[in-house]
């Protein structure tokens, strides 16, 4: 209206029921004017509704009804239908507990926001202005009706001059319902579409707990899988309780981890749900220092593909408006930075939400109610420069952005089609999730890996199963990927012009099954790499294929050793030295003259404890060595294909060793002893 006391009704259910059939008017009023104090717009409807069977002529009351189906998100035509009729008497000095036949100058407002919603512009312009004019200069109103009137004069211009290269979709009543359904997130592949939805249980399992506030049933977390063209019937997730909030926010790449929020704690925090023995656990509390807060509201959080950067909304003291878009690091240790807000470019005095970003990290996106607007929040990205930093956030403008709220944007790998959560003229509740599109947003030189695994007896794939993607010239030397496990798709992108060694792994001993060696192109606009394996999960090896990892049945002793000193940060190994020449030569000569012997060749890298500012951490530079002594391997023997069919490499270890550090880098003496990759040949 808007209220600004605190009073404490304690009507509800079947009370507020017998209170609504024998109170007098002036009881109705004072009671549908606490409801509203209180948050409980469902609650004031009931009473309203009395209110307007006792007076539907009055001014007062279709101002009340009108402004509870504007908080209650009802269709904003039946929210003008209202409020129309409360505009011929109004006062700026609203006595809210009065039943006298005068309306709030707020009425004015609220048409504004209404013809807004639907694009009717000039109406909008018409009820700001009027609402501007007639309102007291310290309305709480008034710098909303003054931005919004900004909204306006944007909307003019580009609803004239559509974007034709953008094609807005409803996903259709399997998808929408009656109830609204938000928050979407799509898979990478485009294959699985979780979101959000109030919808009820059936029969009598949720009916008692729809919320006096809204009239509206707990949020669920659902998920549906494109089968061809369509959309499965949505599937709600063991997760899920009837009387509690669970709403979608974001998941990981392999969907094992989901994020969600949840209002139970604080003003609204963050959970997580992992998935365990084929069903989702119940979210548990995010720990990540800094992040959720008692006092503030956290409701976005979104992880980059490589696990690195976390971004999350919160309205914190300190930001630069209502909600901003904060960042947190992880460390080479493992754990993560502190919060840091994201700065202008991104944030403004108003409110920013819903983060997310391409898979190749050049873009960011999220959603905003700026004076860039239309009409509420839009979808907005940011341009990532080469020095980490941000272009200022510019909105992608009519009609992917709607006059309305259009939020939550997500979209597929190649970013050739996203999904929003927005309410448009053919919406079927509240809030729909609509598919996007386009021509003009897809990734450039996009290189990507599908990895498609599955078991000989279609069992279900062991949770345990990985793949390890390593590459030594690669901003990522070592990345790992969880196959998802309703399908055993893995989905990892690549750099353009790499050479890749991609390891299929199993068990808690990470045992290699298969090696492929893979080269991403270096010019074409896209590329697929496609590899599909059958997975003897009781042999842990890939069907077919012999076992790389085989234990020695001859001797487990070496038949030659080659050890390789590096200098600090040094990690290229090359087959000129004499020593390394002569144990390829003896390996080569003993393959070559023994048919039925392989050999295993086991790695054994080492980095001191020396801080490296080159490879983030020492781990990173360990695995480095490693990877370079198997790449040398494999490539000493790739011209032989029956030699190479007999040898295995294994990387046994890759670690930091040696004294603490010190301060003390130039002690050489000190630290080259642990400075060193090792082979050592063993006969089978």
């Amino acid at each position: 209206m808007p209220l600004c006391s605190f009073v404490f009704s304690q009507k509800q259910g079947a009370e507020l029921t017998e209170f609504i059939a024998g109170a007098k008017e002036k009881a109705l009023v004072r009671e549908n004017t606490d409801q509203i104090m209180e948050g409980y717009f469902n609650n004031a409807d009931l009473v309203a509704n009395k209110l307007l069977e006792i007076n539907s002529a009055s001014y007062n009351y279709n101002y009340r009804k009108g402004y509870i189906y504007f908080m209650l998100n009802r269709n904003p035509k039946n929210v003008i239908s209202y409020l129309s009729k409360g505009t011929g008497k109004t006062t700026k000095n609203y006595d809210v507990y009065s039943k006298k036949n005068k309306a709030s100058v707020d009425v004015f407002y609220y048409l504004g926001v209404s013809y807004q919603n639907i694009e009717k512009i000039d109406s909008a312009i018409y009820y700001f202005e009027l609402f501007n004019k007639k309102s007291s200069k310290k309305s709480s109103l008034l710098e909303s009706s003054k931005l919004r009137l900004i909204q306006c004069g944007n909307a003019k211009k580009q609803i004239q001059s559509p974007n034709k290269d953008v094609v807005v979709r409803n996903l259709g009543p399997v998808i929408n319902s009656q109830y609204p359904e938000y928050s979407s997130i799509i898979s990478l592949d485009g294959s699985a579409l979780f979101f959000t939805s109030k919808q009820p249980w059936g029969g009598d399992t949720s009916v008692n707990y729809v919320s006096p506030e809204d009239g509206q049933y707990p949020d669920d977390i659902y998920i549906s899988y494109l089968e061809g063209n369509s959309w499965t019937k949505p599937k709600r997730l063991s997760l899920n309780t009837p009387q509690n909030n669970e709403a979608t926010i974001s998941i990981n790449i392999g969907q094992r981890r989901i994020y969600t929020y949840s209002d139970s704690t604080g003003r609204g925090d963050i959970y997580y749900s992992d998935f365990e023995n084929n069903n989702f656990s119940q979210p548990k509390f995010l720990e990540i220092p800094g992040i959720n807060t008692e006092k503030f509201w956290e409701p976005s959080i979104y992880f980059t593909e490589d696990g690195k950067t976390v971004y999350f909304t919160s309205d914190r003291e300190g930001g630069y408006g209502g909600r901003d878009i904060y960042f947190c690091e992880k460390q080479s240790n493992g754990s993560w930075s502190e919060p840091k807000n994201m700065g202008p470019a991104i944030n403004t005095k108003y409110d920013e939400d819903a983060p997310f970003e391409s898979v190749d990290g050049k873009t960011f996106y999220y959603a905003s109610n700026n004076e860039k607007s239309i009409g509420g929040f839009d979808i907005f990205y940011a341009k990532k420069g080469a020095n980490g930093s941000f272009s200022e956030g510019q909105p992608f403008g009519y009609p992917l952005n709607s006059t309305g709220d259009d939020i939550y944007y997500t979209s597929t790998i190649d970013g050739y089609k996203g999904y929003i959560t927005s309410s448009r003229e053919d919406s079927f509740g509240e809030k729909d999730i609509y598919e996007i599109e386009n021509n003009y947003l897809g990734i450039e030189n996009t290189r990507f890996a599908v990895i498609a695994l599955k078991t000989s007896d279609n069992s279900k794939l062991p949770a345990d199963v990985k793949v390890r993607f390593l590459c030594e010239t690669c901003t990522e030397k070592s990345e790992i990927v969880y196959p998802r496990l309703r399908d055993g798709i893995a989905i990892n992108s690549l750099e353009p012009c790499k050479e890749y060694i991609i390891e299929y792994l199993i068990g808690a001993e990470e045992k290699v099954m298969k090696r492929d060696t893979v080269k991403t192109d270096c010019d074409s606009p896209r590329q697929e790499i496609k590899k599909e394996y059958t997975i003897d999960v009781p042999n842990k090896k890939i069907a077919g294929e012999k076992d790389e990892e085989k234990a020695p049945v001859v001797s487990d002793q070496p038949m030659a050793e080659y050890k390789k000193s590096f200098g600090y940060n040094k990690n290229i190994v090359t087959t000129s030295e004499k020593d390394f020449k002569n144990v390829l030569k003896e390996v080569r000569s003993l393959l070559t003259k023994e048919n039925t012997v392989k050999i295993i060749f086991e790695i054994y890298a080492s980095a001191s404890t020396v801080p490296t500012k080159t490879y983030e951490t020492n781990e990173n530079l360990a695995q480095l060595r490693a990877n370079n002594m198997m790449k040398t391997l494999l490539k000493e023997f790739d011209a032989d294909s029956k030699l190479l069919s007999r040898i295995n490499i294994v990387i046994k270890e890759a670690a930091v060793n040696g004294p603490s550090y010190d301060n003390d880098a130039r002690d050489t003496e000190k630290y080259a002893p642990y400075q060193y990759v090792e082979i050592k040949v063993i006969k089978q």
